[in-house]
């Protein structure tokens, strides 16, 4: 869906058109951000500042006539998304290697949250953070979505699932077999499409759209 690598199959509609990025600049430019599993070795430069990790997604908004990056439109990025997301400490030009594992993913979420996406796609978003920064996660997770940004949210934590998603589709062995909207859905019922579904032939209009 980013572009990363080429789909085997089938079709993607955002807004109900069909896109086919065959890039990550051009899912950028359609209005995809993707969140990796790993912030550490995917999602951040670990010896580089905060600011620079906020802005790497929008580096084309920030420059000159000359094509140099302005650093005072940088660091007033840098200090918006700081403030917004509540990142600590809240010193700029702190690496971010030096970050806890929660504050590193505000970070890794501001830099495509400044690219102002439609859709968020975000892998493992509180993998090996802190009850407390989890926490804080799903609430700004929520308030995206409230706001009208599309999340698509894939972890292996099934209370996570059962706590931040309204609809939750289950795969298996590359497959979809399971549709549910969360209402009421156990873990024991996400649980036996897993491991004893049937591919889902077709979800209903839209079913896999964002």
């Amino acid at each position: 869906m980013f572009g990363i690598e080429t789909a085997d199959e089938g079709e993607i509609r955002l807004h109900g058109r069909k896109i086919n990025p065959r890039s990550t600049t051009e899912a950028v430019r359609l209005g995809l951000a993707y969140v990796p599993e790993s912030r550490q070795t995917q999602g951040l430069v670990l010896t580089q500042s905060i600011t620079r990790n906020l802005s790497l997604s929008v580096l084309n908004r920030l420059t000159n006539k000359l094509r140099l990056i302005v650093r005072k439109k940088e660091r007033q990025l840098a200090e918006s998304f700081i403030s917004k997301l509540d990142i600590r400490p809240a010193l700029a030009d702190m690496q971010a290697g030096q970050l806890s594992g929660g504050n590193q993913q505000k970070v890794v979420i501001g830099k495509w949250l400044a690219s102002s996406p439609k859709v968020l796609i975000i892998d493992e978003p509180t993998n090996g953070i802190d009850i407390g920064a989890k926490t804080e996660i799903h609430k700004l997770l929520r308030q995206l979505a409230e706001s009208g940004m599309a999340i698509i949210m894939i972890s292996s934590e099934l209370p996570e699932i059962l706590s931040a998603c309204d609809r939750i589709l289950v795969m298996r062995r590359g497959r979809m077999v399971g549709e549910f909207v969360n209402d009421g859905v156990t873990q024991v019922d996400i649980m036996n499409k897993a491991l004893l579904g049937a591919p889902v032939s077709s979800l209903p209009e839209g079913g896999a759209s964002a």
